[in-house]
Order: C-alpha cells, then sequence, then structure tokens
C-alpha cells in the first residue's frame, strides 16, 4: 500500500481525537442566573426607595422564598410609532415569570396565589422563547409588591384592580436575593450598598433579619391602628 494512504487517514483522525479531546466548558448557576437577569434588567428611576433590608422587608406585601419555573410572553402596553427609527419604543413588552413558593417569611399572599404567583418583568424586545431553556436554577428571597393592592390603594377603578389582581412586581428592581450554597447573592447589576453589603451572608441569617422585620412591622401596625 503507497505511504499517502496512511496518512490521507491519520489527519482525520487525529482530528476527531482532538475534537473529542476538548474539555467542555462548564457554567455555575450563578453565571446562568446572571445571564437570565441580564436580559430582563431594567434600568430607570426607583418608585420606592429603601436603604436596609429590614425597612425593605417591612414594607413589602409579601416575601417569599421561591424558585422561578416558568418565564412567558405577558402583557403589552403602549403602541407602535412606525414613525421613529424603532416603531417598538412606544411599546412595554412585559414578561411573566412563575415563582413557586417553598416559604412565606413576611407579609401575606392571597389563597390562591400561596403555591406560586406571577411576577412581572419588562423584558424590552426580549424573545421569553429563549430564556425560557436557560432559567435559574437557585432559590431566593422575593420581595413583592401586589399590583391589585397597589391598584387599590392609589384609587384605580375597580375594573383595573380585578385587571391587575393576578400579578406582582418587585418592589424595586432589585428586590431579589438569590441563594447559592447556602449564601446570599443580590440581584444582577444591584448598585445599593445594603444589598451589595449582603453578598456572602448565610442564607439563614438573612431569613431570620426578614422574619424579624415582618414582625416589628405587624406591632407597629397594630400600634397604630
Amino acid at each position: 500500500m503507497p505511504p499517502f494512504t496512511t496518512r490521507r487517514y491519520w489527519i482525520p483522525a487525529l482530528a476527531v481525537a482532538v475534537v473529542a479531546l476538548a474539555p467542555l466548558q462548564w457554567v455555575s448557576p450563578r453565571q446562568v442566573s446572571d445571564d437570565f437577569w441580564r436580559h430582563l434588567h431594567v434600568n430607570g428611576s426607583e418608585i420606592e426607595q429603601y436603604d436596609n433590608l429590614e425597612s425593605m422587608a417591612g414594607s413589602a406585601d409579601a416575601v417569599v422564598k421561591g424558585r422561578i419555573t416558568d418565564i412567558a410572553a405577558g402583557r403589552v402596553f403602549g403602541w407602535r410609532d412606525d414613525m421613529l427609527p424603532n416603531p417598538e419604543w412606544t411599546r412595554v413588552q412585559y414578561a411573566t415569570i412563575t415563582v413557586e413558593i417553598s416559604e412565606l417569611l413576611a407579609g401575606a399572599l392571597r389563597r390562591e396565589d400561596m403555591e406560586r404567583v406571577a411576577l412581572e418583568v419588562m423584558v424590552g424586545s426580549e424573545e421569553t422563547g429563549s430564556l425560557r431553556s436557560s432559567l435559574p436554577t437557585e432559590d431566593g428571597f422575593f420581595f413583592l409588591r401586589s399590583k391589585g393592592d397597589e391598584a387599590r390603594r392609589l384609587g384605580l377603578s375597580s375594573e383595573r384592580i380585578e385587571e391587575e389582581r393576578p400579578f406582582y412586581r418587585l418592589v424595586i428592581a432589585d428586590g431579589l436575593l438569590r441563594i447559592f450554597d447556602g449564601r446570599v447573592a443580590p440581584a444582577f447589576a444591584a448598585d445599593q450598598p445594603f444589598l451589595l453589603e449582603l453578598e456572602g451572608m448565610p442564607a439563614d441569617d438573612v431569613r431570620a433579619r426578614i422574619i424579624a422585620a415582618d414582625a416589628i412591622s405587624a406591632l407597629r401596625q397594630d400600634r397604630a391602628g
């Protein structure tokens, strides 16, 4: 057999061997979570302002420990304006995130929301289908505002209150503490000092502070009443 025949088969075989030995890149749960929230993070001024964990927990309608199990395209507000460079600038697209609840730590939920809540977040032009395939896997503490109760407090119409009732939002854009290996990590792109200071704290300690803040808030309300 001519020498060149052996070389003809050896080169592809070597290439296959190199590909087979190439290491697979491992992505940590935190990297998966950061990438997910990167697509959902919305910059803007906050209606609510907090300077510590206790005030945020005490003000929330509910604080739950839970995990994201789904995301779907949600409501759309506004209109399409073809006169603009980007016709979608006048539209606001929401995604609805399903959070399965393992524990109610503070505040209260409607009976129908005790197992899971529908959390609304703005998504810009991102498609939710691609995000569904890379959902975060960690538990987290979600600081929630009931959109139905908020509409009622604002004196909106009964029709609007009913429209908003199924949905929740985070009290602030960074109103989420994620849990990795038993320790807390602030929301992606969080920039408030009191949230950044919680980085690495044991989740059990943060949980205890949330529960204590709820008890103090309830006591103050009883005295005010």
